[in-house]
Parts: structure tokens; C-alpha cells; sequence
């Protein structure tokens, strides 16, 4: 199969925190996929019109990056994997349109949902099909959109460095390396406090994610809101077998994770060994102080939710994995017609860029659909 897979930067498969760059690597082993670009977006167009793509996967998430990607799917029918749920279409602004104000208001109308969630009616039904990494958000989405395609893959995410076979002994500061800068301030600040407790501890925030990942006792991933937080940043650390503090959040809500309030396992987890330290985001500071504190001290515990971490990425969260559950979504996806476009659809989301072109045709009579 030859797929076209729209993204915002070119893959990195030496980058851990770059799933899809492993995903991609994988999936070349069975099918012929082009990875397009904003600065090649433009080609494709008559690229496609010349050699037809059997398929179109975007990956969607709210960054200005993947801006240019909503043109296309509305247009090319594929397959999105929606990173979170805060992705929208800034197009619809009336510079976007060109100052029409009917065309404005009618983005306004197809997406008369719940704030937070607006423009996800528009790739959840152009698309043939939606691909989360949680399993909730999954379940969430379908139930939102019924007439929706929804279903769930696993993140790909290779391990940079193999667990460690003997525990840290409690010499020498414990190395705490955070991925992401979002919340770097708060990681910066716990730390500190940590630190005034009579705790050796240091922090790593720069520097390539591999390294980060490779070199530190403890990762630390947090951010606001939660679901921004990367779910690869999370994964890496674990698949290098490194105890992972990180958001409570709907990604994580069927995880086996600890409380730092309690030490105690969340929810329903009984049973399963923990293989993360949540915090809940109302408290995320003292909670990441209260988790790092702990860890400091006690390398036993540090051991065992390395191992359950790496454990559960092998079970989980491998790039072969991920590849198995992408070869039935395109298999499928490239089985289905384009999905019909409702009722309210504004019109402007459904142009192609061949609007004039046809105009002009019409006037001499002539009906070809270029």
C-alpha cells in the first residue's frame, strides 16, 4: 500500500520521544509511505493527481506546526491520529476565508459542541478513520461521536537504553531528568525543595531526550493542562526501565499507578503491580515533591516500578506492537469510501482549490471535473 503520512517535522527515529518516526520505520517494511511535509504540501497536490496515494494519514495534534494538515484532510480523505483533544482549525478565522462572515459563522455552527472539543467534529467525521492511544479517550470520542470511526493504537516508542539489571544504591545524588518544557519551572522548583530537605538530588532539563532518558534515575513529565502532557516522553522513560512520575489523566486512568498522597495503588488497580507515580494536577507541585522525596530514598521502590514500567512498555507500547494494530486501521481505512460530508457542512470546508477552475469551464460549457 502507498501512503501519504502528513506530519510537522520529518521522523527522528533516534528521538524516543518521537513515536511515529519508529511507527513509520516499521510499517516501510510492508507498505511504501511518503511522509509529507508543509514545505512539500504544495506538490502534493499534483503529485497525487498523477500517482494517487492508496491512503492519507495525518497526525493532528494543537500546535501551529500541523496547521497546514486540515486543508488536506478535509479534502483528502484518510486516516488521523489525534494527538489530543485541543486540535482545531484555525483557517476558519475570516482571513481564512477571505473576510466572508457567513462562511465564518458557519465554522462556528458545524461545531456547536462543548467548549474545548469544537473543531474535533470536523477530522472525526472527514475522515475514514480516528486513531487515539488511549484506550478511555477512545471510548470517550465514540460515545461523543457516534457516527464517528474511532479506534485505538498503541503508542510505538523504542527504549533508548536497557533497563538497569541491579537497583542504585543511595550514593551520590539521585538524577532527575525532566522531558518537556511546560512545566520545567515546577520540576525546577520541587526539586529545590527536595533538596532543602537533606536530600542529593540534581536535575537534568537540558539536553538531547536520549541522553536525558539514559543518564537520570527518575523521569518527570508534567504539564498543564494534563492532557498535554507527551504520553511518548512518559513511555520512554518507562521502556528504559526508569521510575516515571507523571499527570493523573484520562490517558492514565487504567494504568497501575501509585498516589504520592497515600502510597497506595489508585483506583482499581489491586493486584497489578504499579508501573508509574501520578500526581493529581490541582496538586501536581507537592505532589512531585512528596514523589521525589520518596524515591530519593528508597531504591527498592525505584527498582520495582522500573521493572513493572518496562515490563508493561514490552506488553504495551513497542514499535512492533503499534505496527501490528496500524496494518488492520490502513487495511481497513483503505476498504471504506470517503465518508459523506453532513448536512451542515459549511461550504467552504468542503473547497478543493479548484473552485474558479470549474467556474470557468461552466462558462464554456464544458463539465469535466479536473
Amino acid at each position: 500500500m502507498r501512503i501519504a503520512w502528513f506530519r510537522a517535522s520529518p521522523p527522528d527515529v533516534a528521538n524516543p520521544l518521537d513515536d511515529t518516526a519508529a511507527l513509520v520505520d516499521a510499517l516501510r517494511s510492508t507498505h511504501a509511505v511518503d511522509v509529507v511535509l508543509e514545505r512539500d504540501a504544495h506538490d502534493f497536490v499534483w503529485r497525487e493527481a498523477r500517482h494517487p496515494s492508496n491512503l492519507c494519514v495525518y497526525e493532528l495534534d494543537s500546535t501551529a506546526a500541523c496547521r497546514f494538515e486540515w486543508g488536506y484532510l478535509r479534502n483528502y480523505a484518510g486516516v488521523v491520529l489525534l494527538r489530543n483533544t485541543d486540535a482545531r482549525d484555525t483557517s476558519a478565522a475570516p482571513s481564512g476565508v477571505d473576510g466572508r462572515l457567513d462562511e465564518y459563522m458557519s465554522a462556528f455552527q458545524v461545531d456547536r459542541l462543548a467548549a474545548g472539543v469544537a473543531s474535533l467534529r470536523v477530522p472525526l467525521l472527514a475522515s475514514r478513520s480516528v486513531v487515539v492511544q488511549s484506550a478511555e479517550l477512545g471510548r470517550s470520542l465514540q460515545s461523543r461521536y457516534p457516527e464517528a470511526r474511532v479506534r485505538c493504537a498503541p503508542l510505538g516508542v523504542r527504549s533508548v537504553v536497557p533497563p538497569a539489571r541491579e537497583p542504585r544504591r543511595n550514593e551520590g545524588p539521585l538524577v532527575v531528568g525532566t522531558l518537556g518544557t511546560e512545566r520545567r519551572d515546577l520540576v525546577e522548583r520541587a526539586v529545590e525543595r527536595v533538596r532543602a530537605t537533606g536530600h542529593a538530588i540534581d536535575l537534568r532539563t537540558d539536553g538531547m531526550a536520549a541522553d536525558i532518558v539514559a543518564t537520570s534515575d527518575v523521569i518527570v513529565v508534567v504539564s498543564w493542562p494534563p492532557q498535554d502532557v507527551s504520553l511518548a516522553a512518559v513511555v520512554a522513560g518507562m521502556a528504559a526501565g526508569k521510575p516515571v512520575i507523571t499527570n493523573e489523566m484520562e490517558a492514565t486512568a487504567e494504568w497501575p499507578a501509585l498516589d504520592p498522597q497515600t502510597w497506595k495503588p489508585r483506583g482499581q488497580i489491586e493486584g497489578r503491580a504499579p508501573i508509574a507515580v501520578t500526581v493529581e494536577p490541582l496538586d501536581d507541585e507537592h505532589s512531585v515533591v512528596r514523589a521525589l522525596t520518596r524515591l530519593a530514598s528508597d531504591a527498592r521502590l525505584r527498582e520495582q516500578l522500573g521493572r513493572a514500567a518496562h515490563a508493561w512498555w514490552l506488553a504495551n507500547a513497542t514499535p512492533a506492537l503499534a505496527a501490528t494494530a496500524w496494518h488492520h486501521i490502513l487495511e481497513e481505512a483503505s476498504a471504506l469510501s470517503p465518508p459523506r460530508k453532513p448536512a451542515d457542512w459549511p461550504r467552504h470546508l468542503a473547497a478543493d482549490g479548484m473552485e474558479m477552475t470549474r467556474a470557468v469551464l461552466d462558462e464554456h460549457g464544458l463539465d469535466t471535473d479536473i
